[in-house]
């Protein structure tokens, strides 16, 4: 094997190895199943990861040429620039993560961390402040007390398209909204009018103790959260909640 073939394949296996340990964090933490899909941010994923594994690899491949002067220089640059690249594109994906999985009316709302709107930052309770960076959380949303500031909310809501989900000021402990959601909860049977009844009866399986469910308002695909008999958020499943 002459060697740039030899360098090429040994780059191709490097970046391979470290696309795929990035793919699995960004997975488990950032944007755990099926929620790469619920934002839509699958195929941009899957250009980034094509992108990193063959580009760099190919390219190295073409300008590897021995004894040239500049070599050297050639593959140090495309390796920063390959970092550069890694660098930028997990910055969007870290900025398009999903921060909450706020509840509000008769469903959840997928909220991204570019989405998060804060008006007074000391008014946000400690535990709503910033989104951890260990998958999105769980919680409840109420109505302001004070009537002016419903009604702005509601104006901008209308006008703006800014929906109490993403209002952190506006958050509260999923566990409070537990009797809430039972009361609003959707029949198992209600799946099978959108999904193959099939799929519906494997999830199902997988998740023996639920009870109910409540649909997730997502960026791209909008899925299913299913409940237990206390309330709590068990898992959010690819099902259609709605046609």
């Amino acid at each position: 094997m002459e060697k740039r073939t030899k360098y090429s394949f040994v780059y191709f296996l490097l970046s391979l190895l470290l696309a795929a340990a990035i793919a699995t964090l960004i997975q488990v933490q950032w944007y755990p199943p099926p929620l790469l899909e619920a934002t839509g941010i699958l195929p941009a994923f899957l250009v980034i990861i094509a992108v990193q594994v063959l580009l760099w690899p190919l390219l190295s491949l073409v300008v590897y040429k021995e004894n040239k002067k500049s070599l050297r220089f050639d593959l140090i640059s495309i390796v920063i620039v390959q970092l550069g690249f890694w660098m930028f594109s997990l910055y969007g994906l870290a900025q398009g993560r999903p921060a909450w999985v706020a509840y509000t009316l008769e469903r959840f709302e997928l909220v991204k961390a570019n989405e998060i709107v804060i008006a007074d930052l000391g008014s946000v309770n400690s535990d709503f402040k910033s989104p951890t960076w260990t998958g999105p959380q769980f919680v409840g949303t109420t109505l302001s007390e004070d009537a002016e500031v419903r009604s702005k909310h509601l104006l901008e809501e209308v006008l703006g398209g800014i929906s109490i989900a993403q209002r952190p000021e506006q958050y509260v402990g999923i566990d409070i909204m537990k009797d809430r959601m039972l009361k609003e909860q959707q029949s198992l049977a209600e799946l099978s009018k959108y999904n193959e009844i099939s799929k519906v009866d494997k999830v199902i399986a997988s998740y023996p103790d639920t009870h109910g469910y409540i649909p997730l308002r997502a960026q791209k695909v909008d899925m299913v959260i299913l409940l237990d008999n206390s309330g709590t958020p068990l898992q959010i499943v690819d099902l259609r909640p709605w046609e």
